[in-house]
């Protein structure tokens, strides 16, 4: 800690505190381990996160960096570039367990079925209905895009389980583990922050995770396009990515309220922008199969 600080000031939970000489951001420590996760990142050479210049028992002191003027978009495509550098440099190929894979299958063939039912008996429910409320009426008239969204999902599932018969390994890399834009810094080559929920997983978490929280402030097709440029996926993980993408959660129309509606009109607009780039996706590999 500076001892001349000219300046402390409290964000949240964190703390910025200003010296002559240094600018530090300072956060509380919400990992134990946080230590082995920037070790793992040191000894695999990625360079794309920021250092804490000290972990201390309870927090994290970082490096104040000043906010730039890119624009989302701008600072999607420095993120997905080095999303795709960290994962070229974390890669692990993993020999495939046919059991976990079945159970993988019939989980989400369940999920499927059930938020199939769900979505069929709410809207039912809701025809019965003599006066509608406002968030009854404005599912209702959404309804048919989730239907869509769940169909397909068994779509993709059916391909994706066919095709991993076939497939005796499977590619594993670092995963940020919430991979948005608030948690990238686009000063210089660009850093990750918030590493707190960094794990091993599959290749499609990080930019699932991204698309689903940014759809409306980034072009997804060419964020999609550069990253595959880097980091091309086999055609089973970007079966389970598009699945994992279009597969909706459940949501309900009650109470009806303006928080409601709010949550209703991102929950239908995040489905249209997904849509958007899917349906460009399928026209891209179908011009690519007519050559």
């Amino acid at each position: 800690m500076p001892s001349d600080v000219i300046k402390y000031t409290i964000e949240k939970n964190n703390k910025i505190i200003e010296s002559s000489q240094e600018k530090l951001f300072i956060k509380p420590k919400k990992r134990y381990d946080m230590d082995l996760v920037y070790q793992y990142l040191e000894d695999h050479n990625v360079g794309s996160y920021l250092k804490p210049v000290e972990i201390r028992e309870d927090v994290l002191c970082f490096p104040y960096l000043k906010k730039t003027t890119l624009t989302e978009d701008e600072k999607a495509k420095k993120l997905i570039l080095n999303l795709s550098l960290l994962q070229n440099r974390t890669t692990t190929y993993v020999s495939v367990d046919p059991d976990k894979i079945k159970e993988f299958y019939e989980d989400t063939k369940k999920e499927i079925s059930y938020l199939s039912s769900y979505y069929h008996d709410l809207q039912d429910m809701i025809e019965g209905k003599v006066y509608m409320l406002p968030s009854e009426y404005f599912f209702l008239r959404n309804v048919s895009m989730v239907y869509d969204a769940i169909h397909y999902s068994g779509e993709l599932l059916e391909k994706w389980y066919e095709k991993m018969q076939e497939v005796k390994t499977t590619r594993e890399v670092y995963c940020h583990g919430k991979c948005e834009l608030s948690h990238f810094l686009d000063n210089e080559n660009g850093y990750f922050i918030s590493l707190e929920n960094a794990h091993i997983g599959r290749v499609d978490e990080d930019i699932t995770n991204l698309f689903k929280k940014h759809y409306k402030d980034i072009d997804m097709i060419s964020t999609y396009r550069l990253y595959q440029h880097k980091y091309p996926y086999q055609e089973e993980e970007e079966l389970l990515f598009y699945l994992n993408l279009v597969l909706p959660k459940e949501i309900s129309c009650y109470p009806c309220s303006l928080k409601k509606m709010e949550e209703l009109v991102l929950f239908f607009e995040q489905m249209k922008y997904i849509k958007i780039f899917l349906l460009e996706q399928q026209e891209k590999e179908q011009k690519n199969q007519k050559k």
